[in-house]
């Protein structure tokens, strides 16, 4: 296995949404975008 010498980014932006109220509780949406993957979204 090669080891790393540099950083290596994967994580390119956050995004995460105002709060809504669902149900008597405040959620938000908690969106990641990846290098090499895309996006990937969570619910908070």
């Amino acid at each position: 296995m090669k080891e790393l010498n540099e950083q290596t980014v994967l994580v390119e932006k956050i995004l995460v949404s105002e709060p809504v109220e669902v149900d008597g509780q405040k959620i938000q949406r908690l969106t990641i975008h990846y290098k090499f993957i895309g996006a990937l979204e969570t619910l908070e």
